[in-house]
């Protein structure tokens, strides 16, 4: 038995406020559109999960909502405000804490995190740009085994700027 994680850091944000607050930050025209792309190559590709942990950052809650949209179809998503900007043990304690029963499972980050869950879990070191998705086979039948010494690989690593046109 094995479950699946998905890691999708958050698309391209908007820097053109420097009064606002990085966590108030909202995506830019390019991240909108990446977050769209995205979610119809997950929805064409069968890869929309069962549960979302969202950082609590606008871009990511953004991300994450243009994303669906596009896909067509939402996912049990919980806002989790430990996930801004959080190391990848924090992002797999995450996991640990509110994924049940769930087969697929995604968290939307940021980096350095969203790489780093690579690294953490014997991967490798891999970038990924705004709007990347990574998607994981792990070795385990119950979500609480994630904290542990597992078996994981990297089924794929999507680039929205690869993406094939749709």
């Amino acid at each position: 038995m094995s479950k699946q994680l998905l890691v999708l850091r958050h698309a391209k944000s908007d820097h053109g406020n420097p009064g606002l607050r990085d966590h108030d930050r909202p995506l830019n025209q390019r991240g909108r559109e990446a977050a769209g792309r995205m979610g119809r190559f997950m929805r064409d590709r069968d890869l929309l999960p069962e549960l979302v942990l969202c950082s609590s950052a606008r871009r990511t809650v953004e991300t994450l909502d243009l994303l669906e949209e596009a896909a067509g179809r939402t996912a049990r998503s919980v806002t989790v405000e430990e996930l801004y900007l959080a190391s990848p043990t924090a992002m797999l304690e995450a996991v640990v804490q509110r994924a049940r029963d769930e087969e697929r499972v995604m968290l939307v980050g940021h980096n350095p995190g969203s790489e780093d869950v690579l690294h953490v879990l014997g991967l490798g070191l891999h970038e990924m740009p705004t709007c990347s998705l990574a998607e994981l086979e792990l070795e385990i039948d119950d979500w609480a085994l994630l904290g542990g010494s597992i078996e994981a690989r990297l089924e794929a690593l999507w680039r929205v700027k690869h993406l094939p046109e749709d």
